[in-house]
């Protein structure tokens, strides 16, 4: 049989081909419980000639071209395909891979309509990240980023607004449900914007690809907003003080049989109560977002301002889906010296738990200092969006590698 049919410049994507009197159609040959199908990118019909299924090797697949003259299909190229592991893991997840490329092509869609410049930043880089508890992945006498957060706010400084973009980030941590050393990270920022604005944007962009989810309406609710200190009332019924008083958190956390030690600071029994108690069933009902968290968890969000009696806070809230956290966004602080302050703070945290210490990102700080007016951004972790999407139970499920 011929191997080789020249140009293949007048193939047919199989959702336009109909049985039509000449054309080349070409694939993935595949053999179900009954019957062959033939795959491309546009979708897959049945093989179902007498003339071409006796042809086809039973119980295996094929890589297939079928030529059409009036009416009649001739096979000019065929392979089998000797599948490996990956081949067949790869193709059960076929339709969870579709689905997610589907959903990134739609998510660039959702922004490029509304203004936004999709940018590029630096993978291999001098700070990975500020936050104390992060953990990077060394990559010769650099980093690999822990988020593209750093270089994307020089460039909203540099005026490029509003900005966006989807790619890998990578963490020195557990690989877990939805934990994996690499991943895919979506950020955007705006200037002259607020939180709302950034929640707006949540809600906008789970409706457009609600289309892609299991189950659509989900998606297309009213986003639920909550404080945290409102979380911990209604659903614990535990009264997080008008300051940081660590005697309420322990003593919530013995009457109810939550591990925790004699040192543990007010934020480790915070987190130890919302992973413990609270995390599995947030964004159960409709997607949630947990606001005003405490001031101690500021990271790179402005903190609000100290009101005698109040519990203290910072503009940050994070996005719950089904149980699993999905974004945490910030009302960004742009004040080179108090952010340069919590840098050498996080610095300090950072020796006292002996880890690596991260440089100063110098650059960001002049970033800073040249200019930046009130700013909002948010991180979306997108394999666990899609995980959430398509409902499925792991990233794995909806990665191809």
């Amino acid at each position: 049989m011929t191997q080789w049919i020249g140009s293949f410049r007048d193939r047919i994507p199989l959702s336009e081909f109909n049985n039509q009197e000449e054309g080349l159609i070409a694939g993935l040959a595949v053999f179900g419980s009954t019957q062959w199908r033939l795959h491309d990118h546009s979708g897959s019909i049945v093989i179902s000639h007498p003339h071409v299924v006796k042809q086809l090797p039973l119980q295996q697949s094929v890589w297939l071209a079928l030529r059409y003259h009036a009416g009649e299909p001739n096979i000019v190229y065929i392979q089998i395909r000797h599948v490996k592991d990956e081949q067949e893991r790869l193709w059960s997840k076929r339709n969870q891979l579709t689905s997610r490329w589907q959903i990134a092509r739609a998510l660039r869609t959702f922004f490029l309509k509304q203004g936004f410049m999709e940018v590029e930043t630096p993978a291999r880089v001098l700070t990975p990240a500020i936050e104390p508890f992060l953990e990077a992945i060394p990559s010769a006498d650099q980093w690999l980023r822990t988020s593209p957060e750093l270089h994307m706010k020089r460039l909203l400084a540099a005026g490029f607004e509003p900005i966006f973009q989807l790619a890998p980030a990578f963490r020195d941590e557990p690989r877990g449900r939805t934990h994996r050393e690499e991943f895919q990270m979506l950020e955007w920022y705006r200037v002259f914007a607020d939180l709302q604005t950034i929640i707006d944007d949540v809600g906008g962009l789970l409706a457009a690809l609600a289309d892609y989810a299991a189950d659509p309406e989900w998606f297309r609710q009213d986003i639920e907003v909550l404080s945290v200190k409102q979380l911990f009332w209604q659903r614990l019924k535990l009264d997080l003080g008008n300051r940081q008083d660590k005697s309420i958190l322990t003593g919530y956390c013995e009457e109810n049989q939550i591990h925790h030690q004699e040192d543990d600071s007010w934020d480790d029994l915070f987190f130890r109560i919302m992973l413990g108690k609270l995390e599995s069933g947030l964004g159960t009902e409709r997607p949630l977002i947990l606001t005003d968290y405490p001031a101690s968890q500021c990271a790179l969000a402005k903190c609000a301002e100290v009101q005698e009696d109040k519990f203290p806070t910072c503009h940050r809230f994070e996005l719950y889906m089904r149980g699993i956290e999905c974004a945490n966004a910030f009302y960004e602080l742009v004040d080179p010296v108090e952010q340069e302050k919590r840098i050498h703070q996080a610095q300090k945290e950072r020796t006292h738990l002996q880890r690596p210490i991260f440089p100063t990102d110098k650059s960001f700080l002049a970033a800073l200092d040249s200019g930046l007016p009130p700013s909002a951004g948010i991180a979306l972790g997108f394999d666990r969006l899609v995980m959430v999407l398509l409902g499925q139970s792991s990233i794995d499920e909806v990665t191809p590698f």
